[in-house]
């Protein structure tokens, strides 16, 4: 509470603002950042089990629980940052502690998207009139530039929208023909209105969680995946991690993060950084 009441302070009424530059940080150990997200599994797995018999509930009771604002909502520096660099297909991570469900969560980015652009991106892919497309006009010209999995399910999200996020950063699949995003942009909008995976399995049929959705979509881009309590998963943080060791198919592009009032830019290290601090060795 006490935390939660001070971040509500120093947000109130403030401007947008840089953040000072960080100091330099120590260029991570490849050993470490590749190992860095092995699944701690440290509840007990009939929590775990509880947790997922009431997930219908739970998933969508505790995001629906703002704690406070996110660093970079109010950020539309931050967001043209972003927004402006991407590309369609580019991959976005996102951290988020401001709802009651990043907050309780482990690791550093909980979240992820598909940028997919608005009207120049798809006429620029000879799709702006394919039947798929047209019914989307309205929502890619007012801004909808995205698509994600999230509790209400797999929908375009608004620039403003998708950045409701305290960190952000982009990465670019490398190698992909203009003819392979135009099949990929198609199968995404396909799966506009599928349910959000609330147990997040891979395996489980239709429902799609966020990196699930991408993967469906992208296996070129060999997200790993790995088990944890029972299930095979894949952790956005580690997309991250492996993305910067270079066995996934994305590159870095560039990352943001909020703080007080205001935003920065950061250094792959610096990114690199926050993902180490937020998953402890064994035992810490």
């Amino acid at each position: 509470m006490r935390h939660m009441l001070i971040c509500l302070l120093c947000l109130a009424g403030c401007a947008e603002k840089p953040l000072a530059p960080i100091d330099p940080v120590p260029v991570p150990d490849p050993g470490t950042l590749a190992t860095c997200c092995a699944s701690q599994d440290h509840w007990p797995l009939a929590v775990v089990e509880m947790a997922e018999a009431t997930s219908l509930w739970i998933v969508p009771a505790t995001r629906a629980v703002k704690l406070r604002p996110s660093y970079l909502e109010d950020q539309t520096g931050a967001q043209d940052h972003l927004i402006d660099q991407a590309q369609v297909l580019d991959l976005i991570l996102m951290s988020n502690h401001s709802r009651l469900s990043g907050a309780g969560g482990d690791g550093f980015f909980g979240h992820s998207a598909l940028f997919l652009g608005g009207e120049g991106e798809m006429r620029a892919l000879g799709l702006w009139d394919h039947p798929a497309v047209t019914p989307h006009h309205a929502m890619l010209r007012q801004g909808s530039v995205a698509i994600e999995a999230l509790d209400e399910g797999v929908h375009l999200s608004h620039r403003s929208d998708l950045l409701e996020a305290d960190a952000a950063a982009l990465f670019r699949l490398e190698r992909v023909s203009t003819a392979r995003k135009r099949a990929v942009v198609l199968h995404l909008l396909a799966q506009l209105g599928r349910p959000f995976d609330q147990s997040f399995r891979l395996d489980n049929g239709a429902p799609l969680y966020c990196t699930e959705l991408i993967h469906d979509a992208l296996p070129e881009a060999r997200f790993p995946q790995r088990e944890s309590y029972g299930r095979v998963v894949i952790w956005p943080d580690e997309i991250a991690s492996q993305s910067l060791l270079g066995t996934t198919g994305f590159r870095f592009v560039t990352y943001v993060e909020g703080g007080d009032g205001g935003w920065r830019t950061g250094s792959a290290d610096l990114m690199a950084s926050r993902i180490l601090a937020a998953w402890p060795a064994d035992g810490d």
